[in-house]
């Protein structure tokens, strides 16, 4: 059993929480297809213990490529003057009672914990692995074209209502025959802004990409801890969105347009979509790809 800390850089000096570290291999023990990886989000140092050391009390719960959950033991969560591990587990699939926080369970017992752990952080099947990463994703790219807009408007807040009001001056003027208007000074200071070219391309290749996942044209690539890539195919069937998810040992076994794209996309910026070709994300999903459907389209 060993828990992946690569997160971490080297000089962070790490070490498991023991009874975290206990937690995982009894699980582990009776369901080996599990997991670890450590979060940086619960991790400090302990009292009592080796000074020099960054004890983490929280890891990541992988059943083979899916993420089933998070494990989270520390002391004194509850009560003074005790050394009592508290075990938390945590999982979409516990649902508590009313007036409790509905995907986690405590304990102080080590075997309830496991208990608890064995029952919730079985595999899901193919189809809710693929349904679950794309909705993680879609979000993502979702957030990503709200991000493009926010920089465009705020190169000036009333643009808009300007905006509209200067394209009924055009149309006016176009009805009557009469010459353009001057445009307002505050739309031509935006369009003139250093930042408006590319925040605008920006955004519209956003939406390009996103339109292309709308329309079920692409493929989601996450990269897993074991090397292997999920492949989650999207199609588009009628109102319904379908998904179809498949498994390949390394990037030689992808189609060659995929390598192509995938190859241009480990090049640029997490997050800075690429028309026709798709996006790398960022953050949590840094090893996650959406690759554009079709050929590469060049524009001179």
């Amino acid at each position: 059993m060993k828990c992946d800390t690569s997160r971490y850089n080297l000089e962070d000096n790490v070490a498991i929480y023991q009874p975290l570290e206990n937690l995982m291999r009894h699980l582990w023990e009776k369901m080996p297809s599990l997991s670890f990886v450590a979060h940086k989000g619960r991790s400090a140092k302990i009292f009592d213990v080796d000074p020099d050391k960054h004890y983490i009390f929280q890891a990541l719960v992988f059943n083979g490529i899916e993420k089933v959950g998070m494990l989270t033991v520390e002391y004194g969560r509850f009560r003074t003057d005790t050394d009592v591990p508290i075990y938390t587990i945590q999982s979409s699939r516990i649902k508590q009672k009313k007036g409790y926080k509905r995907d986690e369970k405590i304990t102080i017992h080590l075997k309830g914990a496991v208990k608890v752990g064995l029952s919730v952080f079985q595999r899901s099947s193919d189809e809710e692995v693929a349904a679950s990463i794309v909705k993680d994703l879609y979000k993502q790219l979702d957030n990503l074209v709200s991000h493009t807009a926010y920089h465009l408007r705020g190169l000036g807040s009333n643009v808009p209502i300007d905006l509209l009001r200067y394209l009924g001056d055009v149309k006016r003027s176009m009805a009557q025959g009469s010459s353009i208007p001057p445009m307002p000074i505050n739309i031509s200071n935006i369009i003139n802004h250093v930042n408006f070219d590319k925040y605008l391309a920006n955004h519209r290749i956003a939406e390009t990409v996103h339109t292309e996942w709308v329309r079920g044209n692409g493929t989601l690539l996450r990269y897993e801890k074991d090397n292997t890539i999920t492949m989650v195919t999207l199609r588009s069937v009628g109102m319904q969105s379908v998904q179809s998810l498949t498994t390949v040992k390394s990037t030689d076994e992808l189609p060659e347009m995929y390598q192509t794209k995938l190859g241009m996309l480990k090049i640029v910026e997490p997050n800075q979509p690429i028309e026709s070709i798709g996006v790398r994300f960022a953050g949590d999903f840094d090893n996650c790809y959406f690759i554009v459907n079709g050929d590469i389209l060049t524009t001179c």
